[in-house]
């Protein structure tokens, strides 16, 4: 029982920068997606989008709902005082934002596709991965930010990925696994549309989202021409395997307050080394990761590090598991510090 209490715990703790409460005034919450969507569209309108399958599966449809940011957050703000992209007019591009699902084995894939007003196609992507029980809302900023610069960006909810998700799949039948195969299944129909540079697709991903990037760009390593990490969930495999290691028993389901994950989220990860998996990978890797995270240690991303041929990792003094409000920073944004760097990272290698 103590050991299944302190696995509990390690799970509870490892996601705990999602539960906590914005305070009022912040921006989007858990339980707001698509919120960001109906607050900025000035119309709305069904245009169908060519949408390639790995399945047999309907392909998605996209609703185009236009917006401009000019900029619209403190991310937007802070990518656009550096040097960013611009149109031809010498400004930061306008950003359109439509809904395009993707699908993977039958299930829907509820995402969001940002594009840079009136830039030369076909654009440079960026796929946006999400963290463990958040959706796709708290990737918005940075979504936004990229497409100002002249970048295609995409978010979605992963399958089960949160109680909020408006993604097909349960929570309860979620694990590291399913969300990469939710990535790979985007991955593989986004770079079929035309406005997509197949040869120029980057992944970002947050927390576990990041370690769900990192295993999608080891398999598809050819595919992606930069990965940038935030804070990446390493230590996951190996808080599972510590227990497993002592004899711990797995229930059927594990409860918090951030949403029950099943038995097959523990069980798929027993023996599961996550730096062997990462490794294949050899293409530009970019890491940022607080000095003070208390739930990920950035003892992880520096011997990810050292693991990846071709990687920068930037240690953010005092940041803990969140560098925005959107991810749980209450009380600093790092965005300012880090978005400059991302930039600069996008335009040397795509």
């Amino acid at each position: 029982m103590k050991k299944m209490v302190a696995l509990c715990l390690a799970i509870a703790l490892l996601f705990c920068a999602c539960g906590e409460t914005a305070e009022e005034g912040g921006t989007t919450q858990a339980g707001e997606t698509g919120s960001t969507m109906a607050e900025t569209s000035d119309s709305a309108s069904s245009t169908a989008l060519p949408v390639s399958t790995v399945t047999s599966t309907t392909a998605a449809a996209a609703t185009v709902t236009p917006t401009t940011t000019t900029p619209v957050s403190a991310a937007a703000t802070a990518a656009s005082t550096t040097a960013p992209t611009t149109s031809t007019s010498g400004a930061p591009y306008s950003v359109t934002s439509q809904v395009l699902d993707c699908n993977r084995d039958g299930m829907r894939i509820a995402g969001t596709l940002y594009l840079p007003k009136g830039a030369a196609e076909p654009l440079p992507l960026v796929i946006l991965s999400h963290s463990f029980s958040l959706t796709q809302d708290s990737l918005t900023s940075y979504a936004q930010a990229f497409a100002e610069w002249g970048y295609a960006a995409y978010t979605f909810d992963f399958c089960g990925g949160s109680p909020q998700s408006e993604s097909d799949g349960d929570m309860s039948e979620m694990t590291v696994f399913t969300e990469q195969a939710d990535l790979l299944a985007v991955l593989a129909q986004l770079r079929a549309l035309p406005q997509v540079d197949s040869g120029r697709i980057f992944l970002f991903g947050t927390s576990q989202g990041g370690l769900v990037s990192a295993l999608v760009a080891a398999e598809w390593y050819a595919e992606i021409a930069g990965l940038v990490l935030l804070y990446p969930g390493f230590s996951i495999p190996e808080q599972v395997n510590t227990f497993a290691a002592n004899g711990g028993s797995i229930p059927e389901n594990l409860s918090s307050l951030f949403g029950s994950v099943g038995a097959d989220y523990i069980n798929s990860l027993i023996g599961f080394d996550v730096y062997s998996a990462i490794a294949p990978y050899r293409g530009p890797v970019l890491i940022f990761h607080g000095t003070a995270d208390f739930i990920v240690p950035i003892s992880y991303s520096r011997r990810a590090a050292e693991v990846y041929q071709n990687c920068e990792l930037v240690e953010i003094a005092g940041a803990s598991h969140g560098f925005n409000r959107d991810n749980f920073s209450l009380f600093q944004d790092y965005d300012p510090e880090i978005l400059p760097k991302i930039q600069a990272f996008f335009a040397a290698n795509g």
